[in-house]
C-alpha cells in the first residue's frame, strides 16, 4: 500500500497513464483506417505495416526519452562515506580492518555510472549532430514518410497517395513523441527512485563493512581506529543497531584506557549508545545487558539496573554466567536480587 502511495504522488497526474492511453487510440486510428482496405483484401497487411512502424517509432521514441531522461548523479556523492567524516587520509578505510569484514563491500567502491556517462555523451551527440542537420531534417522525414506510405495503399492514386503519406507522417510524429514522453517521464519518475533506493543499499551495506572492520579493530585492541570507522558506519546508516552497539563498547573501553575508569561523560555515552541499538532492536539480549553494565558502572538506580538485566536474561538465559564473572557488574553479586535473577 505505501509503495502504491508512493508511486501515485510521483505521478499524481498520471501523466504516463494518459500517454499510454494516446498511444492505444493511436492504434484505433490505423485500425480505422485499414478497414478502408478491407474489401481489397489488403486489410491486413496494411494495419500490420502501420502498427509494427507504430510500434518502432514508439520504441525509438522511448529509448530517446529514457537516455535524455537519466537522472545524474554527482560524481562525489557516490564516494563513501556518503554523509560523514573520511578516515585519516582520505579514502575509505585500508589495510587489515577491511579484511574478511564478511560483506560484499559495496560501501569500498564507487558505484557503476557507466549508463548516466552513456547517455551524457550519447544527449550531446544527438542534440550537435541534430542542430547541424537541422535543415537536412524535412526532407528525410519526407523520404521516410513516402517509404512507410508504400505500406500503407493498395492503389497507387494520388489520392491513395497522399493518403498513406499522411498517416505515415501521423506514425513518425506521434508514435515517437508519445514514446519520448513515456520514456523521458518513466526515466525522471521511475528509476531515479531506483537509482535512489540503490544508493542506500549501498549506504547501508557499507555501514556494514565499517561496522565489521570497526569490531575487527576493536578486538585487536586497536580503540582509537575501532571508534573512527564506527563512526563511518552511523553516518551512513544510523538505524545500524549492531553500530550503535559496538559504538557504546568502544566508548566504555576509552574510558577506561584514558586513566579515569570513572570517566562518566564517556560512560553516559555508552550508556546512550546502547540504548539506541536496544530501541532499533530490542530482541537482542546484549543490548540489554551492555546497558545494565553501563548503568552499573555510573551507580545509577539499581532497580533499572536490574530491569534491564531481567529483560537481557530473558531473551539470552547464557548471559546469567557472564554476569557473574563481570566486573562491571561487580556491585550487585552480593544483592540478593542478582542472585535470583542469576540463579
Amino acid at each position: 500500500m505505501k509503495r502504491k502511495w508512493i508511486d501515485e504522488q510521483l505521478d499524481r497526474y498520471r501523466m504516463l497513464r494518459r500517454l499510454q492511453l494516446a498511444t492505444l487510440i493511436g492504434g484505433v486510428f490505423i485500425f480505422v483506417y485499414s478497414c478502408r482496405f478491407w474489401r481489397s483484401g489488403a486489410f491486413a497487411s496494411i494495419f500490420a505495416v502501420g502498427m509494427l512502424s507504430a510500434g518502432a517509432f514508439l520504441l525509438v521514441g522511448f529509448l530517446l526519452g529514457f537516455v535524455f531522461g537519466i537522472p545524474r548523479t554527482p560524481k562525489d556523492s557516490a564516494a563513501l562515506p556518503s554523509s560523514g567524516g573520511q578516515p585519516q587520509g582520505g579514502g575509505a578505510p585500508q589495510g587489515s580492518f577491511l579484511k574478511n569484514s564478511g560483506k560484499s563491500g559495496y560501501g569500498a567502491v564507487e558505484p557503476n555510472s557507466n549508463l548516466v556517462e552513456i547517455s551524457d555523451w550519447l544527449t550531446k551527440i544527438i542534440v550537435g549532430v541534430g542542430l547541424i542537420q537541422l535543415n537536412k531534417i524535412p526532407a528525410k522525414v519526407q523520404d521516410l514518410t513516402a517509404y512507410i506510405g508504400n505500406g500503407l495503399r493498395d492503389c497507387d492514386s494520388q489520392v491513395c497517395k497522399q493518403g498513406s503519406e499522411s498517416l505515415a507522417l501521423g506514425i513518425v510524429i506521434f508514435f515517437f513523441c508519445a514514446g519520448f514522453l513515456i520514456g523521458y517521464l518513466w526515466a525522471r519518475l521511475y528509476l531515479q527512485r531506483a537509482f535512489t533506493d540503490l544508493s542506500l543499499a549501498n549506504q547501508v551495506d557499507s555501514a556494514w563493512t565499517y561496522a565489521d572492520a570497526a569490531d575487527q579493530a576493536f578486538d585487536e585492541g586497536n580503540f582509537d581506529k575501532a571508534n573512527e570507522l564506527i563512526d563511518l558506519a552511523i553516518s551512513n546508516d544510523p538505524s545500524n543497531a549492531k553500530a550503535h552497539a559496538l559504538k557504546g563498547r568502544i566508548l566504555k573501553r576509552l574510558a577506561q584506557e584514558s586513566g579515569k575508569p570513572g570517566d562518566k561523560a564517556l560512560l553516559q555515552r555508552a550508556l546512550d549508545q546502547a540504548t539506541q541499538a536496544a530501541s532499533f532492536n530490542p530482541n537482542i539480549g546484549g543490548f540489554w545487558y551492555n546497558m545494565a553494565c553501563y548503568r552499573s558502572l555510573l551507580a545509577q538506580d539499581r532497580t533499572q539496573i536490574l530491569k534491564e538485566l531481567g529483560r537481557a536474561f530473558e531473551i539470552d538465559p547464557k548471559l546469567k554466567k557472564s554476569a557473574l564473572a563481570d566486573e562491571d557488574l561487580s556491585s550487585l553479586w552480593e544483592d540478593a536480587d542478582f542472585k535470583r535473577l542469576t540463579s
